[in-house]
């Protein structure tokens, strides 16, 4: 009977708020209308006009609370705490023969691990904006970018479940291990995708990091987002130039 409860009270603890942080949730749902059989070509330029706003939102958002983020450990304890208490509910129903359990919460943990791996290297990139020329920071963005690249390859190896999404989903242990699976699929796209995002707006990261060092940095987007000032911007930044520079 105390097992019974154990595994009732780790469950619910473990699944009782939203496991993944909203940008990941936003993103992953996009995959999945993207996987969409059903889905037209319109339909998918722009679902992934959408990923690309996002991308960009998201950057503008980090650097703006750039310190926060720094100086918050929160998340990542929050991250780890809930993969010590999927390992614990492994343990249970491995002894108890509970197989998709056990395969349905490994998944988890995989992608709870790659979400945790790009928190380390957000903090690592937002220390090295502070590199006084884009050079500097440019090489060591790619070593960071290599650095979480090799460690979430060997998190993501031997990662093929796709046998257990031709299971009947007869089960709700069943249909959550499927989700959980879809999720992580989708969370490997996602890890590719921040790194190759943030290997296109380096430029524009470093450049907002210096507004945001002077606390310039929300007058800054309030103008780079006027539709002329983003049709024109591209043209400028080829000679180092950009109107948020000209206008101060």
């Amino acid at each position: 009977m105390f097992r019974i409860l154990f595994v009732v009270f780790i469950s619910i603890s473990v699944y009782a708020n939203s496991i993944y942080p909203q940008f990941i949730q936003t993103q992953i749902k996009l995959y999945e209308k993207l996987n969409d059989d059903n889905i037209t070509e319109e339909e998918a330029e722009k679902i992934i006009d959408k990923q690309n706003e996002i991308y960009n939102y998201e950057i503008e958002n980090i650097l703006i609370n750039k310190h926060n983020i720094l100086n918050d450990s929160n998340k990542q304890k929050k991250i780890l705490s809930k993969i010590y208490q999927l390992q614990r509910l492994i343990k249970v129903n491995r002894r108890r023969g509970n197989k998709y359990a056990v395969v349905r919460d490994e998944v988890l943990i995989k992608s709870l691990k790659i979400i945790y791996q790009h928190y380390q290297t957000l903090k690592k990139l937002l220390i090295s904006l502070d590199e006084d020329t884009f050079y500097k920071f440019e090489e060591k963005a790619k070593k960071i970018f290599e650095e979480s690249q090799n460690k979430i390859n060997n998190i993501t190896k031997r990662s093929n479940y796709d046998q257990y999404l031709s299971l009947k989903p007869d089960s709700n242990v069943v249909k959550v291990l499927q989700q959980r699976i879809r999720e992580y699929y989708a969370i490997i796209n996602i890890s590719s995708d921040i790194i190759k995002y943030s290997n296109l707006l380096e430029r524009k990261m470093y450049r907002l990091n210096k507004y945001a060092n002077f606390g310039l940095i929300k007058f800054a987007i309030y103008i780079n987002n006027f539709p002329f000032v983003r049709d024109i911007q591209p043209y400028l930044l080829k000679y180092n130039l950009s109107v948020f520079k000209i206008i101060i």
